[in-house]
């Protein structure tokens, strides 16, 4: 009998056999093939594609994100404590958080708890420039009730932000469209959503660009500025009309 699966992706993998365990921890690889009559499966991804042979026994597979998505100018990967002063740097500045509703960040162990408390969940995404391997915003996708808006588990809200010196040169749109595919294919989702705060221009221009269309309005929503309610604009996609779009692809 054989389970292979193949992806490229960072993964935490037990396979329980009647003859033998195979045990790979914290790897990044592209296919693993395990040959023997297997009663567990458990591995730590939540991309790529499984397949599994129908014959197998298999009782149980539990999947979590550690998954590694790229494109042509960018790494999405977890975020590291080791990041904390590349976050520092972006997150500190004022017109990056405030506009997303999130407090400015006040020193580099500031960001690094950042990560460790808020970064360092499922979907949750450090964008990487290929080009200098260094993090420069945040992408994260929050599928059904971890999401901010009470979704079904068949639907899923992205966040996004990017650092000030890497505004106006398509960066966001590129990672949300690959998001937007993990979302779609992988995951299986069957709705996507966005949402900006009156007067946030950009992070209404990068949705429109991916796809997301106006939805509705919300008055008085809190965020995590203490104190501070917003009016919020909310977008969506759905499976079908992202498909229209050449599987991601902006069109125009």
């Amino acid at each position: 009998m054989l389970i292979r699966i193949r992806a490229k992706f960072v993964a935490d993998i037990e396979i329980h056999s009647e003859t033998e365990n195979l045990k790979i921890r914290d790897i990044t690889f592209e296919t693993l093939e395990f040959s023997g009559k297997v009663s567990n499966c458990f591995f730590t991804n939540t991309g790529g594609h499984t397949e599994l042979d129908t014959d197998l026994n298999l009782q149980a597979c539990r999947r979590r994100s550690r998954m590694i998505l790229e494109t042509k100018r960018l790494t999405l990967r977890p975020w590291r404590e080791s990041d904390a002063k590349d976050l520092f740097r972006y997150a500190s500045h004022p017109d990056v958080g405030p506009t997303a509703g999130w407090a400015v960040h006040t020193s580099v162990e500031n960001s690094r708890t950042v990560i460790s408390n808020i970064l360092s969940v499922p979907e949750s995404y450090a964008v990487v420039l290929k080009e200098t391997g260094q993090p420069v915003g945040s992408v994260a996708l929050m599928i059904g009730k971890l999401s901010n808006i009470g979704l079904p588990d068949t639907e899923g809200e992205i966040g996004f932000w990017i650092g000030v010196p890497y505004w106006g040169q398509g960066l966001i749109p590129e990672a949300v469209r690959e998001l937007m595919l993990h979302g779609f294919e992988d995951l299986k989702l069957e709705k996507l959503w966005c949402g900006y705060f009156d007067g946030n221009d950009k992070s209404k221009r990068a949705q429109e660009k991916c796809g997301f269309r106006y939805h509705h309005t919300k008055e008085n929503v809190p965020c995590a500025l203490k104190g501070i309610l917003r009016t919020t604009h909310f977008t969506c996609i759905s499976k079908e009309a992202w498909l229209l779009q050449d599987h991601g692809k902006c069109v125009w």
